[in-house]
């Protein structure tokens, strides 16, 4: 009886012993958990720290460069005052070359060409003067027939660059919207894994927790038990 009093003893501690290991394991490898997630966290931080010091210097780069090549267009600026001279020269050339910039060059071209037209048709004016009056009546209408193609052709070739904006407008909307239909599906994509990635996470937790349960109430289990045999065998005596 003493015996197995002893033997019940010592698997009782030898038990306990397990549990405090099985306690110090868990514990160690929640110590080792946590300071990989350290390390990691401060990785991401440096990496992030690091990222950072780059963009400042790339942009501290592109301010230093702007200001180089402000300061470069300023001096050819004075340069090219000294040789032009006067402050109405220069104002003039800053129009006349902003106003040449705005107009386009088929702008250009067609305003070269009604200059023209109005110089022939002064001097058709002054020959048609001179001429006998039947004469003169063939020449104008077919001179209206002209300017009225013209004058068409103009109008055509407007509705076409008209046309051709409108296309441009309607190919960038389609570009924005398809571009931003992309980001969307990405971000539902995003969302979608980790919710997996969650649920993935909660299940683990829960079998977890649920096999610590059973090993829980196995041991209050064979504590049960033994305090019952314990009890028995007291009755027995």
């Amino acid at each position: 009886m003493k015996e197995r009093e002893q033997e019940r003893e010592r698997e009782r501690e030898g038990k306990e012993e397990r549990e405090t290991e099985r306690r110090e394991g868990e514990r160690e490898r929640k110590k080792e958990s946590r300071k990989r997630e350290r390390e990691r966290e401060k990785g991401e931080r440096e990496k992030r720290e690091r990222k950072k010091r780059k963009r400042t210097k790339r942009e501290r780069k592109k301010r230093e460069e702007e200001r180089e090549r402000k300061k470069r267009v300023r001096e050819r600026g004075v340069t090219k005052r000294v040789r032009r001279g006067g402050e109405k020269d220069r104002e003039k050339e800053w129009k006349r070359k902003e106003g040449e910039k705005r107009k386009t060059r088929k702008e250009r071209g067609s305003e070269k060409d009604r200059r023209k037209e109005e110089k022939g048709r002064r001097e058709r004016d002054k020959e048609n003067k001179e001429r006998p009056k039947e004469e003169r009546g063939e020449r104008e209408r077919k001179r209206e027939r002209r300017e009225k193609k013209k004058v068409e052709k103009r109008e055509r070739e407007e509705r076409e660059r008209g046309r051709k904006k409108e296309r441009i407008k309607r190919e960038r909307k389609e570009k924005e919207r398809k571009k931003r239909k992309g980001e969307r599906k990405r971000e539902i994509k995003r969302r979608k894994t980790e919710r997996k990635k969650r649920r993935r996470e909660r299940k683990k937790e829960r079998e977890r927790t649920g096999r610590e349960r059973e090993r829980k109430k196995e041991g209050e289990k064979e504590d049960k038990n033994e305090e019952r045999e314990e009890r028995q065998r007291k009755k027995e005596k």
